[in-house]
């Protein structure tokens, strides 16, 4: 054997191949603020979606009309139901606790 190879030690012997995990990466060394970033979006977004669901659950009992109810007509415990829903901000309720006593 004249020729060795360049994988070939000194004495003669095959050395095994290196592995490539132990070489450096392309482009340097990990991006710590982009680890950080990602960690710090889905925090945000399983809050955000934790605070929604809970919101979404929050019900308040309401008035609700029991069956038509004509303009003018005086209307009755007969005619008015209680409801339980989530209602908007922007939406003037009548709350369940006194239905007669509202005008």
């Amino acid at each position: 054997m004249t020729s060795m190879t360049a994988r070939a030690a000194v004495d003669g012997h095959p050395r095994p191949p290196q592995s490539r995990s132990r070489t450096a990466r392309p482009g340097g060394r990990r991006r710590r603020w982009a680890v950080g970033l990602a960690l710090l979006l889905v925090v945000g977004g399983a809050t955000a979606n934790t605070l929604l669901w809970v919101a979404a659950d929050e019900r308040v009992a309401v008035l609700a009309v029991a069956r038509p109810v004509r303009w003018g007509q005086q209307i009755t415990e007969a005619d008015v139901v209680v409801a339980r829903l989530s209602t908007d901000p922007d939406v003037s309720t009548v709350a369940e606790r006194d239905p007669l006593s509202t005008t």
